[in-house]
């Protein structure tokens, strides 16, 4: 269950790089905040999709993980279902103000905009989180570059090449790196 060698990203608790970039780091809600980062993988040759999403609170305390798979016919379709199935989770676990964080700046900008229409393969799962939204107390949608999403990020490519889905309440270890956490540090 350990991930394929990668380059290890800097710890998100860390100053920005780049004050011209608006995210270089992983940035907590406000407190009462929950924030969910999400994110689709997609393979065009094979439909293997994985999907990720990672609950944090003000303090960067990790809630709740999952990586996901599913065959999936695009890769909007993987961001909204990632999407969807945190939005669910949120609903499971009565949370009540939610910030969704996604590098799928598309995606995110129609549903900023209210626009919960989509094609055949992605229209059943934003007229649920039409649906869905009125339930909690507050909700935004945010658009962020990967570097700052990149928790979920790994979480949907371990989802689309294990083909398991996976839930965590304590993040594993091959996990920790892309959060800013040391195994060895509370």
């Amino acid at each position: 269950m350990i991930p394929r060698n990668q380059p290890i990203y800097p710890c998100f608790r860390t100053p920005p790089l780049n004050q011209n970039n608006p995210c270089d780091y992983w940035k907590p809600p406000h407190p009462g905040w929950t924030k969910i980062n999400a994110d689709g993988a997609w393979d065009l040759c094979t439909n293997k999709g994985g999907m990720g999403f990672i609950f944090r609170d003000h303090n960067h305390n990790v809630l709740f993980a999952a990586a996901l798979h599913s065959n999936i016919f695009s890769a909007e379709e993987a961001e909204v279902r990632a999407i969807w199935a945190g939005v669910h989770k949120a609903l499971e676990m009565n949370i009540k103000k939610v910030m969704i964080e996604c590098d799928a700046e598309m995606v995110i900008n129609k549903l900023k905009g209210g626009d919960f229409d989509g094609n055949w393969c992605t229209d059943a799962l934003l007229k649920d989180l039409k649906e869905w939204l009125p339930k909690f107390e507050s909700f935004t949608f945010t658009y962020i570059p990967r570097v700052c999403n990149i928790a979920a990020h790994e979480l949907a490519q371990w989802g689309k090449t294990s083909m398991l889905d996976m839930f965590w309440s304590i993040p594993p270890l091959w996990l920790l790196p892309f959060i800013g956490k040391s195994p060895f540090i509370s």
